[in-house]
């Protein structure tokens, strides 16, 4: 008898169990690709339809008719889904030839309309920076239209928020430039509010009292209003200046007793300059107006955050009073005093060091001003120089040229008296209290703006005046045809 052999046994090594689970999984990684690749390849094939099923024929032939009813259907739906597609082009097509301008032509062309209609242009610009709401374009375009006989009345809107003899000092500037200036604010009651669900009788202005006195007295003045009973008056100012707070508190003023009422007449429509965008999303060549006067949240690229901070920083005339405001050092360079504000304001490190940030201190230091919790003025151009006497005078004599101001001008200074300044410099000073935006501490001087805004409304002006213009000589030359014959 042979010897028996032992019971092999099942147990495999451990490198063995994972090479053969490693073998599985590539098997079925290499099904899914190629099932993927060839879908078909891998369907279970029809066994089709024994002979010896019963009535196989007519089987076959109600699965075939099936079949056919199947595609004629596919066939209408395609159809269909192409007759709609041409129904939604032609559509398209007939809705670009026929219909009407979008939102945005219309408001421009009610602007223009606007524009054109008025007899003073009421502009409103921030009193903290007279020179960066304004339009040299929009103010020469309007002033020369109708004859010359349009005047322009430069509105120092938030006047509360600059010191008095700041606000007096640009005023004199702008009336000494031949420019109406008058100065105006606009406040919100909040008990106001929260006892009405009104908004209007929330708004408070202090100014529209002398604006709506001096509005009448340029309507009653000789040649004002030519070929007209009502003295047309456009306000008109950049975004983020609340242009249509200004119209609502001089409308609700003038529906009471005052000089210009019925005499003078506000457009319902606020005009709202945009101005022409640079690099940045900011107002071309004025980068920092644009966050500081029209509140545009600045892009967040540290380039331009830094180069923004540097800017804005260089346009400030005090530098001592700047550090005191931050409780920094002394500073030499626009890194230096980021560096500084970064520690002063407690701001994270940059990410991977222990070195401030500068984009973020930049950030910062924008948004302070951004939202009105740094206050601050610009400084006001320096008074013109008296001419020198002549020799042979007496000692300590000067030469007085006498320089012709507009009549809004005069008028202005006819309302705006010694003591009406006074009472509005009470008042401002009582909205200032109340204001949260006025900021805490002195007010930092800043370097006006050496320029304004642009604007695309200028063009459409034009091209408006010159199509108006091409009608009046076209009814002139039909009238005089028709006198001929």
């Amino acid at each position: 008898m042979g010897k028996i052999p032992k019971k092999k046994s099942k147990r495999i090594l451990i490198k063995d169990q994972n090479k053969i689970a490693r073998k599985v999984r590539q098997h079925h990684k290499k099904q899914r690709r190629e099932a993927k690749k060839n879908p078909n390849k891998f369907k279970p094939k029809d066994p089709g339809i024994p002979n010896s099923w019963p009535f196989k024929q007519e089987l076959l032939a109600e699965m075939e008719q099936g079949r056919e009813e199947e595609r004629t259907m596919h066939e209408r739906a395609r159809a269909y889904k192409e007759v709609l597609r041409l129904r939604a082009a032609s559509q398209k097509i007939a809705k670009q030839v026929r219909s009407g301008p979008s939102a945005k032509q219309v408001a421009a062309a009610s602007d223009v309309s606007t524009l054109s209609e008025a007899h003073v242009l009421l502009l409103c610009v921030d009193a903290r920076d007279p020179p960066a709401g304004r339009c040299a374009e929009l103010e020469q375009r309007f002033l020369q239209g109708a004859g010359g006989a349009n005047s322009l009345i430069v509105l120092l809107n938030r006047a509360h928020l600059v010191p008095p003899e700041n606000l007096a000092a640009w005023l004199d500037a702008l009336r000494s430039a031949g420019v109406a200036a008058a100065p105006f604010c606009t406040t919100v009651d909040e008990s106001a509010r929260a006892s009405s669900r009104s908004k209007q009788k929330a708004l408070k202005a202090v100014g529209a009292t002398e604006v709506c006195e001096l509005l009448g007295q340029l309507a009653l003045a000789e040649g004002a209003v030519p070929h007209a009973d009502l003295l047309k008056v456009a306000v008109v100012g950049a975004t983020g200046l609340h242009v249509e707070g200004v119209l609502q508190c001089l409308q609700l003023r003038l529906k009471k007793k005052c000089t210009a009422r019925g005499h003078v007449t506000l457009l319902e429509r606020a005009v709202v300059l945009e101005p022409r965008l640079g690099a940045g999303a900011l107002p071309d060549g004025n980068t920092t107006a644009g966050v500081l006067t029209f509140g545009t949240r600045p892009s967040r690229k540290a380039t331009d955050l830094v180069q923004l901070a540097a800017d804005l920083l260089a346009r400030c005339c005090d530098r001592l009073a700047l550090m005191r405001h931050y409780a920094i050092a002394k500073f030499d360079s626009a890194s230096d005093f980021l560096a500084q504000l970064a520690k002063a304001l407690e701001l994270p490190a940059a990410d991977g060091s222990g070195a401030s940030d500068p984009a973020l201190a930049a950030l910062a230091f924008l948004e302070q001003w951004r939202l009105g919790r740094v206050a601050y003025c610009t400084r006001p151009p320096a008074a013109p120089k008296k001419a020198a006497a002549p020799k042979g005078g007496k000692k300590g004599a000067t030469k007085s040229v006498a320089v012709e101001l507009p009549a809004s001008v005069e008028l202005t200074l006819s309302v705006y008296t010694e003591q009406a300044n006074t009472d509005l410099a009470q008042y401002f000073a009582t909205a200032a209290e109340k204001e949260a935006a006025a900021g805490e501490g002195a007010h930092l001087v800043l370097a006006p703006s050496e320029c304004g805004i642009g604007c695309e409304l200028v063009a459409a002006l034009e091209e408006h005046s010159e199509k108006k213009s091409l009608r009046r000589v076209k009814h002139a030359a039909a009238v005089d045809t028709m006198e001929q014959d």
